[in-house]
């Protein structure tokens, strides 16, 4: 016979224990996603001119995760664990509050991803010739230009 795992809010007696799974979760959820951002959120985007004379000039756009992004998880994780403290009359309202929390989170970091990544692939990399002005996907993602002759 195979063994089962008995979920924690069956195995325990602590008054609170679904609480306490709920947070769990939360917390889990949030630092899995944040992984995920910050592995998926990167790129580059690079064009050269070659000079018959000289060296090639080339300019290069580069992403990276903004640090906005974790604060804003952390912000939602920690103002909604003070809400079920300070606010939270019955475990039904607590579990309601850390469900919208996670809701959240994951809005805040799928957004981030899609908008970032959508705006890598369709931001030209501007001719090292001509003029250009770049505006960056702030502040879902930050980023870097960098030019070398």
């Amino acid at each position: 016979m195979p063994a089962m795992t008995v979920p924690l809010a069956d195995s325990s007696t602590l008054p609170g224990v679904v609480l306490v799974e709920r947070v769990r979760r939360l917390v889990l959820l949030s630092v899995l996603l944040a992984a995920g951002y910050g592995t998926f959120v990167r790129g580059q985007k690079q064009s050269c001119i070659g000079q018959p004379s000289g060296p090639a000039t080339c300019m290069e756009l580069i992403m990276s995760p903004s640090p906005l992004v974790f604060v804003a998880a952390a912000v939602i994780v920690l103002i909604s664990l003070q809400r079920v403290v300070r606010r939270a009359p019955s475990d039904d309202d607590a579990r309601r509050i850390l469900g919208r929390a996670a809701t959240g989170v994951v809005v805040l970091f799928v957004v981030a991803t899609v908008v970032s990544l959508t705006w890598l692939a369709l931001v030209p990399v501007p001719d090292p010739a001509g003029p250009y002005a770049i505006v960056f996907p702030f502040p879902f993602a930050s980023g870097e230009f960098r030019t070398s002759p």
